[in-house]
């Protein structure tokens, strides 16, 4: 009877739940613990409801009374209740079976604790893993876990692609290098104090990675290794395009500040080649040089030209324009004229083609990029001249680092030539810079085709493969809708009437050679050393003065404000600027400034002549 109290007092103090039940569902025994756990105040109260009530999913009894039938135990099996109050908790129970002298499962006995607070720990854990699953499937960059050994725990769908296409495994699957450094170097930190390690794999598929590496755990013996992998070459490429851009903006502006002195300088040569060559006392021999050195200078002034293409961009006439029809026939001109031996292939996608663009400009560029494709195959081949409308929407990557959303023409000039050498890819749109023999280039082709394109609002890129060819792409904006074209054609330059011409040059060799021309085209000329001074002759002279001549940069007041105080005045009075500047940036005629023309230098007689002219007609 002692024992029997004793065992009674275990079973009704013992905090795990003790209970038997049927087959049908009655309980028969429970102890205050179980009633607890289930919300009633004692076990009587737990006894008259059927247990099967207590089941929040009938099927999980299904499978707790099938196990008891087959195996006659149940283990660890968790499965939610229903309290008193209709809340669910979670419960782990282990019971044996009772059966009859048949045989048959007709009762059960055993016990339950609550696991409601590790079930839900679990679904918390559960939750937060597949977060995190999520948060890696999305991650731009590669994430592993590497054991210790290089064994690979977990990887994210970019690293599974990186590991799959540069990792050097043995036969377990372990990893022992990536794109052929050791896994002990790259888990170590970079020697070069950077914070990433960084990898080139070799040709035929060059790449660049970034790895970098964290320990789990204590750093001398780490449990486990946290990788992260970029395949980082596009960017690369992006920057490296970016900084090239820069690069040639800053050339861009000393090439045409060059420009600008090297006109000065052919403006004399010109003019006093000119003016020389109009004397009648002057030999025929001399006549003839004097020939050659207007020739080699007007050379020189197309040099410069391409550099201004270059640099701040020339002045040029817009026009809407069909870039199909206009590269179709330039694709029959370098048929007729490249040598046999290549083959010109014209390409182009359905739809529109039209730019608002410069037709020589267009074709400069076009017949430059051709005339590089052929130069890249002596021996032969075939230049694919393709186009095909693009369009960049809002938030896409464009094909090229900086241009907007809207609508584009990509036109794409390739070779199956000699290529370029992959040193010389970021120099290729530099002034000056050739890989041709000395004597066969200036190295202004792709320089020239830069800045034109950029004038246009355009943008270049370049591939290359030694061995394989070129293909350069040029994009431009596409156009709206057409628009009628401006004549600019210059008539007959005739002589002047004896009027006053006001010459403002801060160069005394092209002031000089200013007056000359002007005065052997019968106009009287006041000269001035700059604004300050072309200014005081202007309000000494303004009454008889008929047009102004200006350099566009000068000392103190410069042609700009001298126009300005001359058209206060007298707005009629025409003013002609002569500059070895391009047009302002945005300005493609002279309405659009404060001059009635522009000149570029070197001048030439003709040219000044017509202009003068024209505008003193168009003044009387």
């Amino acid at each position: 009877a002692e024992a029997e109290a004793r065992y009674r007092d275990l079973v009704e103090n013992l905090p795990v739940g003790l209970f038997v039940s049927t087959a049908v569902g009655r309980i028969l025994t429970a102890n205050p613990a179980f009633a607890r756990i289930l919300g009633y105040p004692d076990p009587a109260a737990l006894m008259r409801v059927n247990a099967r009530e207590l089941w929040v999913n009938p099927e999980d009894r299904e499978r707790w009374m099938e196990r008891l039938r087959t195996q006659g135990l149940v283990e660890e099996f968790v499965a939610p209740l229903r309290r008193a109050d209709g809340s669910a908790v979670w419960l782990e129970g282990h019971a044996s079976a009772i059966r009859d002298r048949r045989g048959e499962l007709v009762a059960w006995q055993g016990s339950a604790v609550d696991v409601t607070a590790r079930v839900r720990a679990e679904e918390e854990r559960e939750r937060a893993r597949r977060q995190l699953e999520a948060v890696l499937e999305l991650a731009p960059d590669g994430i592993a876990l590497f054991g210790p050994d290089g064994e690979i725990r977990l990887a994210n769908p970019v690293a599974r692609a990186l590991l799959e296409a540069h990792a050097e495994t043995d036969p377990a699957g372990r990893v022992e290098a990536l794109a052929g450094r050791p896994l002990r170097d790259l888990l170590a930190a970079p020697a070069d104090g950077r914070p990433v390690h960084e990898i080139f794999t070799p040709p035929p598929n060059p790449r660049v990675l970034q790895v970098a590496t964290r320990a789990v755990g204590d750093p001398a013996r780490p449990e486990a290794w946290v990788v992260t992998l970029a395949d980082v070459t596009e960017e690369r490429e992006r920057l490296e395009k970016i900084a090239l851009q820069e690069r040639l903006a800053a050339l861009g502006q000393l090439a045409a500040g060059i420009a600008h002195d090297f006109n000065n300088i052919l403006s004399a040569i010109v003019g006093y080649a000119e003016v020389l060559r109009s004397r009648r006392d002057i030999p025929a021999d001399v006549k003839d040089r004097l020939e050659q050195m207007l020739v080699q200078s007007f050379r020189a002034a197309d040099l410069v030209r391409q550099v201004l293409d270059f640099g701040r961009r020339t002045k040029s006439e817009r026009q809407a324009m069909d870039l199909l029809s206009f590269v179709k026939e330039l694709g029959k001109l370098f048929e007729s004229t490249f040598p046999e031996g290549l083959r010109v292939r014209v390409e182009f996608e359905p739809g529109t083609y039209w730019v608002e663009a410069d037709p020589a400009q267009i074709q400069q560029i076009v017949t430059n990029l051709a005339v590089n494709a052929r130069d890249a195959m002596p021996a032969g081949g075939e230049i694919r001249i393709h186009l095909e409308p693009v369009g960049v929407d809002p938030g896409m990557p464009p094909p090229v680092p900086g241009m907007g959303p809207g609508g584009w023409v990509c036109l794409t000039v390739a070779d199956t030539g000699s290529g370029i050498a992959p040193e010389h890819l970021d120099r290729v749109f530099e002034p000056f810079f050739t890989t041709k023999p000395p004597g066969q280039g200036t190295g202004l082709g792709l320089a020239q085709v830069y800045g034109l394109v950029k004038e246009h609002g355009g943008f270049v890129d370049l591939e290359s493969r030694v061995g394989e060819g070129t293909t350069v792409r040029v994009y431009l904006p596409a156009a709206e809708r057409p628009h009628a074209r401006r004549s600019t054609v210059i008539g007959k330059a005739p002589e002047g009437a004896g009027q006053t011409v006001l010459v403002a040059e801060d160069d005394a060799n092209v002031r000089e050679i200013l007056r000359a021309m002007l005065e052997r085209l019968n106009y009287r000329v006041l000269e001035a050393r700059d604004g300050t001074e072309a200014l005081a002759a202007w309000e000494e002279n303004a009454d008889r003065v008929a047009a102004v001549v200006t350099d566009l940069a000068m000392p103190g007041l410069d042609g700009r404000a001298l126009a300005r105080k001359v058209k206060a005045r007298r707005p009629e009075v025409p003013v002609v600027a002569v500059t070895g500047y391009p047009l302002p940036m945005g300005v493609t005629r002279p309405a659009e400034t404060e001059f009635d023309e522009w000149l570029p230098k070197p001048v030439h007689v003709r040219e000044l002549a017509s202009t003068l002219d024209r505008l003193l007609r168009k003044k009387g």
